[in-house]
């Protein structure tokens, strides 16, 4: 187009942007690209660093960490080289996190010390330590496959902001990216805000929803803090969600209460909490102005929950009801750790402390475990628990009485947890994303309500209906039980009471002198090699043998057999017991209506038909 502006002609061209256009570091993808990297500085250089070049200059990833390393045990493998200010391990959606991790030291020379040590162990597993480079630094390093590019980099006296980072945030490596949920240009909204309630989430919005419009229909309830238009990370096209944050925290709630006054006729989960709810109305022209409505689709509302809340459930499975059916979040329940799980905790239970017999019995089962559940036919039961080790003296009554102390022990000591219950109620589909969400929040139920207590005025049957020892049958006498096996199955009536009763008995050495074999032996061995060695003579190590508890694996189409058969049983019983009660009756009634010589007539009557 030509245009005359103070009597001279400009010619304007106009073209749409490409995506290497609005991003020219994505060149760095091509084998021949040629734009300039800009590099870090070296951390050997002395002087103050500032908070936001921390990351820059004082970081350091770890990678080849075993999947079940903890962070207090990589902070103190690290604390020799100097003060760690931060330490961030990406984590997938089980507890495992993915086997690298980033450390921020307070200084560079800390951070030089870790890189010059090149490597060392965590968790008897040898681990990697290089410096943290811009994402695109490390995809060109990659295609040059010259690794020591690194270290140059890592020399060099340039400032340590790749192209993408001129205007923008960094998000320092290529993998820490991989592991946020979503990207977008515009700040996200600050635990603060959430926390105090001034935030909001936005659902059902049309992909080409803009901030301006957004900005539009919810300015009129407050001051707008900030809109984050959540996108996806790889495309960069919406996904139909945002986040709102208000300067008051009434300008939010006002914005909830008017949507769960309205809400969708086919949507559950919009949120119908709020104490001024009215009838749903269907026909969005009686709403009026009031209704929260972008390009004839309505706005579901929420309030945003902070990070830790929303690892919790998963953006892809909002509206699924099948997560996980065959329970494999439990696989790695019941495994003894080769160093304490927390922090000051007792050594006593780790894995070189187990007897040698007991390890191989944990390996073979974790294998024949492992081999099972590569079936889709093989599930892990959440309610049922195999025991082993168990003394031979050990019967059903003990078995059950054994189970429910440790199941009212680990309820009272805290073994399991709210999370632990949430994870039971995604893996099972049965309550919605949003219906978890809601008793999370407090407003169905509090998180003490969540968890199923112990009541003492129910029987034990109620929580434990099943015990079951397995025997010897040489014997085939009715009145003599044969000898135990040494293992038994329980089955609980709610999935956290199995839980409980699992991290209770599991590896304990406090049930092992009277519940398991050889336990008794073994703890009298003990004493008296500790009374030995106080004493100053030589003694050698006892180690003390434990239950071995874990989640039972079946096979799915025999269990649902015999779920069926049990079934059928119950409805045998049920019209059995009704049959009884009306013969007694009808006995009960004939009996006193007839006289002793009717009696006796309708006897004889019968014996002759009879004959």
């Amino acid at each position: 187009k030509k245009v005359e502006v103070d009597g001279v002609k400009y010619k304007i061209l106009v073209e749409i942007a490409s995506l290497e256009q609005r991003h020219p570091e994505r060149k760095l993808k091509e084998p021949h690209s040629s734009v300039p990297l800009q590099v870090v500085p070296s951390p050997k250089t002395t002087g103050d660093v500032s908070n936001g070049d921390l990351k820059k200059k004082c970081r350091v990833i770890l990678r080849n960490l075993s999947f079940y390393a903890k962070e207090h045990q990589i902070r103190s493998a690290l604390e020799k080289f100097g003060e760690i200010v931060d330490l961030h391990l990406p984590r997938v959606k089980s507890d495992l996190h993915v086997g690298f991790c980033f450390v921020t030291f307070s200084c560079p020379e800390a951070a030089q010390r870790a890189v010059d040590a090149k490597s060392l162990d965590i968790q008897k597993r040898t681990v990697s330590l290089e410096w943290c480079v811009p994402k695109a630094v490390h995809q060109q390093i990659i295609q040059t496959n010259n690794v020591e590019d690194i270290a140059k980099v890592a020399e060099s006296a340039e400032d340590v902001v790749p192209v993408k980072d001129q205007g923008e945030n960094d998000e320092d490596d290529h993998s820490e990216d991989e592991a946020e949920k979503s990207a977008s240009r515009a700040p996200e909204p600050s635990d603060s805000a959430v926390k105090e309630e001034r935030t909001i989430f936005l659902r059902n919005l049309p992909f080409d929803t803009t901030r301006k419009e957004l900005f539009q229909l919810f300015a009129k309830f407050g001051y707008i803090e900030g809109i984050y238009l959540v996108k996806d990370k790889v495309t960069e096209m919406p996904k139909g969600t945002a986040f709102l944050t208000y300067k008051r925290a009434k300008s939010a709630k006002l914005v909830v209460t008017m949507a769960s006054q309205y809400p969708s006729a086919n949507d559950k989960s919009v949120s119908t909490h709020s104490s001024l709810a009215k009838p749903v109305t269907e026909n969005l022209s009686e709403v009026g102005d009031f209704s929260l409505v972008i390009k004839g689709r309505r706005i579901l509302v929420d309030y945003a929950v902070d990070r830790e809340t929303a690892e919790t459930f998963d953006s892809k499975e909002l509206n699924s009801h099948a997560a996980d059916r065959r329970n494999m979040y439990l696989q790695s329940e019941g495994r003894v750790e080769s160093t304490p799980t927390e922090p000051g905790s007792d050594k006593a239970n780790t894995w070189d402390t187990i007897p040698e017999q007991d390890q191989k019995k944990r390996q073979s089962a974790l294998k024949d475990k492992t081999t099972k559940l590569q079936s889709p036919i093989f599930f892990i039961n959440p309610n049922r628990l195999s025991i082993r080790n168990l003394a031979k003296h050990v019967d059903e009554v003990q078995l059950r009485n054994l189970c429910e102390e440790a199941t009212k022990k680990g309820l009272l000591s805290g073994l399991v947890s709210v999370n632990d219950h949430i994870a039971h109620l995604r893996a099972k589909g049965e309550v919605s994303t949003r219906e978890i969400l809601a008793k999370v929040q407090g407003n169905i139920k509090t998180k003490e309500d969540m968890l199923p207590p112990w009541e003492a005025t129910r029987k034990s049957k109620d929580y434990i209906p099943s015990v079951y020892v397995d025997r010897e049958y040489s014997d085939r006498s009715p009145a003599k039980k044969g000898d135990s096996r040494g293992f038994g199955f329980v089955e609980f009536t709610h999935h956290i009471h199995a839980l409980a009763c699992l991290r209770e008995l599991n590896n304990n050495p406090i049930y092992s002198r009277e519940y398991v074999a050889g336990g008794k032996t073994a703890v009298a061995l003990k004493h008296k090699a500790h009374k030995l060695g106080s004493k100053g003579q030589k003694v050698t190590e006892t180690r003390i043998p434990r239950l071995i508890v874990d989640f039972t694996v079946e096979n799915r189409i025999k269990a649902k057999k015999q779920t069926e058969k049990r079934l059928q049983q119950k409805v045998n019983h049920a019209n059995q017991r009704k049959l009884s009660a009306a013969e007694s009756a009808d006995n009960d009634h004939d009996s006193k209506r007839r006289s002793r010589g009717a009696s006796q007539r309708a006897r004889k009557r019968q014996k002759n038909e009879t004959c």
